[in-house]
């Protein structure tokens, strides 16, 4: 959505989410959380370790130039683990506060194996995750 800072290249979501005619999303500033899937599975095209995206963008763009080729589409999608899409609060500024989340997984939904594997796993060799909101409590307009 141009109006909604969708493709000034900033990521800078809005507060809207709805128009009359269509879904706004703020701006549809979406966040993909991407897996290696190289070396889980027989599957040679997987998504390599973190390259700047460089692997993702080969792919779309070889699904754009031959839409028949869909492969490229799969390959990509295949490896997506997580999406959000940021709704901005329009009682605070942008970016105003100090809240970070980070993800740090390995091997998601997979049994780690070869370079993934772990010496005395919890279960397993595969994930686990652990997070607390201890002390932790939602405050009205903070």
């Amino acid at each position: 959505m141009v109006c909604e800072n969708g493709s000034d290249m900033i990521w800078n979501p809005t507060s809207t989410l709805e128009s009359t005619n269509d879904f706004i999303w703020g701006g549809k500033h979406v966040i993909y959380i991407m897996v290696n899937t190289q070396g889980i599975s027989e599957n040679s095209e997987g998504s390599p370790r973190y390259d700047s995206c460089q692997w993702i963008y080969n792919n779309l763009i070889s699904y754009e130039e031959n839409e028949e080729a869909i492969i490229h589409l799969k390959n990509v999608w295949t490896s997506a683990m997580w999406c959000a899409i940021p709704i901005q609060n329009p009682e605070f500024n942008f970016l105003d506060c100090d809240v970070k989340i980070i993800f740090r997984v390995a091997t998601p939904y997979h049994q780690g194996k070869g370079e993934f594997e772990i010496n005395n796993p919890i279960d397993n060799n595969f994930p686990v995750f652990k997070f607390s909101t201890h002390g932790l409590k939602a405050e009205t307009s903070n």
